[in-house]
């Protein structure tokens, strides 16, 4: 089982304090390792069989599936509401009078 606690530490202080999702990445670290420990947990355990490592394992892939999809719902409606604001803002379209034909020809 590899540590990557110290990536991870180092990692999230590069991101500011002030950024909203500081705390869903610590969130997303947390998820790996907390797979990582149960996937070896399941490898180590001698009293599954192999048909039952293979359905604790997907019971735990399952588990950290639905809680990064859970931890990617504030960043999707985030993303969602950022898409409308660009929507809505326009840029000012130039003037025929500003555009040269040379320009146009290149």
């Amino acid at each position: 089982m590899s540590n990557r606690t110290p990536r991870n530490i180092m990692l999230l202080q590069q991101i500011s304090d002030s950024n909203p999702f500081k705390k869903a990445v610590a969130g997303a670290f947390d998820i790996a390792a907390d797979l990582e420990r149960d996937m070896e947990s399941v490898r180590l355990n001698r009293d599954l069989s192999p048909e039952g490592r293979q359905k604790a394992a997907q019971g735990h892939l399952r588990s950290a599936l639905r809680d990064l999809r859970d931890l990617k719902k504030p960043v999707e409606d985030f993303h969602s509401k950022t898409e409308e604001l660009s929507m809505l803002t326009t840029t000012r379209a130039f003037g025929a009078s500003l555009v040269s034909p040379s320009s146009m020809m290149t």
